[in-house]
This record gives C-alpha cells, structure tokens and sequence, in this order.
C-alpha cells in the first residue's frame, strides 16, 4: 500500500528514507523519537516524509526537492512475472537550498509534509477556458456520485486489463484464489 492510499484511508502516514543503501537504524532511534513527537496526534499532517543523512545534526521542515534527472527506464519483472519499469536517475543540477534534499546533504533530518490532490488547479483553469471539452455537458447529464454498479464497472475492467498484462486470463486468477 502507497503513502497515499493510506492517506485516502484517513490515517497518518510517516515515510522514512535514507540514501544509505543498508543503514543501520539503530542510531536513528532518538531521531525517530523526536519526530513522531512532533507528529503523532497533529491532524494537520496526515502525510510527512521524513529522510535520515548519515549523521544527522537536527529536524529541519523542508519543501520537496523536484529536480531535472538524466537517467533511464529499466525493465523488471515483478513476483507475478509482469513487467514494471525501474527508473534509474542521476541529478544533473544541485538542490536547491529549503529541500528535502538540500536538507540531506547538509546533514539535516528533513521532514516535508505532502498533500493527495497533485493537481495543479492553475493550469487546470487556464486549459479549461483556452480549450473547452465536454465539462458543461458531462456535469449536467451524470450524477454527482457514480452508482455502484459504474464503480463496479471501471474496477472490473481495470482488473481485467492487469491481468491482461501480466498473461493470466481472468478465468485463471480466480481459479488460483
């Protein structure tokens, strides 16, 4: 389950990280403990990412660190056989100062509080008054809320095409369960 599907479920969610490939947590204890004081019972923050240097000096707030990568896609194949695709990345322009990963290269622990909705409600005004689509018409003619058996629908065609993709036929799986 993904950060954000727990946050669907209305419940705090802390991720922790750390680029050490195999660190050792033991030293981090004190820190963690710091952070879920801060966090544990604040309503305000159902979703923090909190990321461990290797030594840290303190708890720092910090925004996400979006950067431009150079890297490249790798197939995988998962326990079920299917096909994901790993991304391979090395940054090709420092951090900027107040990020997550700024915060990291100077030995901060760095906590950033995410949100759900990554729309961005901006470009979306501006693409809905420079190219109009079917908006008016879709909100006038559908109901508010989708019926359980459209629900039911989109989820049994998504299944069907992730199970397409993965080669096991719909009758198969549920011969397996």
């Amino acid at each position: 389950m993904t950060a954000y599907e727990r946050q669907l479920r209305e419940c705090l969610e802390i991720v922790f990280g750390s680029p050490l490939p195999e660190p050792d947590y033991e030293p981090f204890k004190p820190w963690v403990r710091r952070v879920l004081q801060r966090l544990l019972g604040d309503v305000t923050l159902p979703l923090v990412n909190v990321n461990f240097p290797r030594d840290p000096r303190g708890l720092m707030w910090a925004r996400a660190s979006v950067r431009r990568y150079d890297g490249r896609i790798v197939p995988v194949k998962d326990p079920a056989g299917r096909t994901l695709y790993w991304s391979t990345v090395a940054p090709i322009e420092d951090a900027d100062e107040g990020t997550d990963r700024w915060a990291v290269e100077q030995g901060w622990i760095s906590l950033t509080p995410l949100r759900l909705d990554p729309t961005d409600d901006e470009q979306l005004d501006e693409a809905r008054s420079t190219w109009p689509l079917d908006d008016e018409i879709a909100l006038a003619l559908s109901p508010g809320t989708s019926s359980p058996e459209a629900a039911k629908s989109v989820r049994d065609d998504e299944a069907e095409a992730s199970l397409t993709k993965s080669g096991a036929t719909a009758a198969e799986a549920a011969h397996e369960h």
